[in-house]
């Protein structure tokens, strides 16, 4: 007998709907973790997303030598998003 299934018995609540609402939470917390890192870096450097991070390096307001490991981050953190939203339409939100 899974966790899932044990949990649902004792909770009195149907195991699907405890496995999608379980996910559903799971995803809301990252994305709310994903985006305060986001705004982290973004106030970091004055901008409001990757994309306008590389218009910085483009026109040469900022050195890539300090700040591409946060450059790579931003751009990975607002990939996991879109991510999540994907997933989070899947699941009917």
């Amino acid at each position: 007998m899974g966790i899932f299934s044990e949990v649902s018995g004792i909770l009195g609540i149907d195991m699907k709907t405890l496995e999608k609402e379980s996910l559903r939470t799971y995803l809301k917390k990252k994305m709310k973790e994903y985006n305060a890192e986001i705004l982290e870096i973004c106030r970091k450097y004055g901008v409001k997303s990757a994309k306008e991070f590389e218009e910085l390096y483009k026109s040469g307001k900022l050195d890539e030598e300090n700040t591409l490991d946060d450059f790579f981050r931003l751009d990975y953190l607002e990939s996991q998003i879109e991510k999540i939203k994907t997933a989070l339409r899947e699941l009917g939100d």
